[in-house]
């Protein structure tokens, strides 16, 4: 995460975290870590066989212990569309909070998350997977494929 959107992306990153350590407390995951903001997890090898995904959420990256940088690196592109969507709450839930703050502190809470609703539903609209076909998902990999294209090795978090 940029530490300079922590002020406008501050949900995400709760709401990121909490997820972590929840998934840590219930011992779905372990070897915690945090780089730059974003709290890393690691699939226990017996959900990691249940799950075989890297799943990430606001500022947590539960990593399938089998994937390398290159996963790293796509889940870093979510990290950065939840950052982008947390702004894009920011901003609406300032304007509506003008005029009713409760419910423009609500809009900004959870515009993170929110605002993928739309991306799932074009998926399946246009590809017939809310998941694979969703903008949000086809950008990931297409900068993941560029990135890796450009020198071999994507960056992951820095």
């Amino acid at each position: 995460m940029n530490p300079w959107l922590i002020p406008l992306t501050l949900p995400t990153l709760l709401q990121g975290w909490l997820v972590g350590l929840l998934s840590l407390t219930l011992g779905f995951s372990q070897y915690p870590s945090v780089k730059r903001g974003v709290l890393m997890t690691f699939w226990r090898p017996w959900f990691a066989k249940r799950w075989r995904y890297s799943t990430t959420l606001g500022a947590w990256m539960g990593m399938h212990p089998d994937h390398g940088g290159t996963t790293e690196f796509h889940e870093a592109i979510h990290i950065q569309q939840y950052e982008d969507l947390n702004c894009l709450g920011a901003m609406l839930g300032g304007i509506v909070a003008i005029f009713n703050w409760r419910l423009g502190l609500i809009l900004w809470a959870f515009s993170g998350m929110m605002w993928l609703l739309p991306n799932f539903i074009t998926g399946w609209i246009r590809y017939g997977n809310a998941y694979y076909g969703s903008s949000h998902e086809r950008f990931a990999y297409a900068a993941t494929a560029i990135e890796t294209a450009r020198d071999g090795r994507p960056i992951g978090i820095e």
